[in-house]
């Protein structure tokens, strides 16, 4: 979900919109991107990600943090993105994601 809505200004501005209640979930077309699992495959061989929860869930490597600290304090890089990320803070939970998608009600 996050990687399709960071891709644009559109889908950051949909996501924004359905968050805010200004559109509704269903005008909201996500496309998942299979690249992302090449990502996360290139992220654990550099070591910058693992994976947790039993296989379920990724998360950063100490290198990863690191790495992720230096591109927040790049002021040039990603200005877009962060400031996406800075205005959706820690909103965008699974079970925010799961209700999205209708998952929550089941």
């Amino acid at each position: 979900m996050l990687n399709w809505s960071i891709r644009s200004p559109e889908t950051r501005a949909a996501l924004l919109a359905i968050m805010d209640g200004s559109d509704a979930v269903g005008s909201l077309i996500v496309r998942f991107e299979p690249f992302l699992n090449r990502a996360v495959d290139f992220g654990i061989g550099e070591g910058l990600i693992k994976r947790a929860g039993g296989g379920k869930t990724i998360e950063l490597t100490n290198t990863g943090k690191r790495l992720a600290g230096d591109l927040k304090r790049a002021e040039n890089a990603f200005s877009a993105e962060k400031q996406f990320i800075a205005s959706i803070g820690q909103k965008v939970t699974e079970r925010f994601v799961d209700d999205m998608f209708g998952k929550g009600a089941r």
